[in-house]
């Protein structure tokens, strides 16, 4: 059974796992634009404007591939 206190602890840890994402996507990234970050099985994404300021047009930039992501938290950790 699930209770609600293993709920809250996945609930944290996948908000920790973001934040990792976040950070490993903002190393990655070539250029200052940022947006909000996805983690799927074909790595990091981020969903970035890609037009100008008056009209946006959003779509997913892979960051990384999982392997590259799992190696950038490795070294996190070191």
């Amino acid at each position: 059974m699930i209770t609600s206190n293993r709920v809250s602890a996945i609930l944290q840890r996948h908000d920790q796992l973001l934040d990792l994402a976040k950070q490993f996507a903002n190393e990655t990234r070539a250029g200052g634009r940022s947006g909000e970050v996805r983690i799927d099985y074909e790595g990091v994404s981020e969903h970035v404007n890609t037009a100008c300021h008056c009209h946006p047009e959003y779509e997913w930039v892979l960051r990384g591939s999982m392997e590259e992501f799992q190696q950038w938290m490795d070294k996190q950790e070191k």
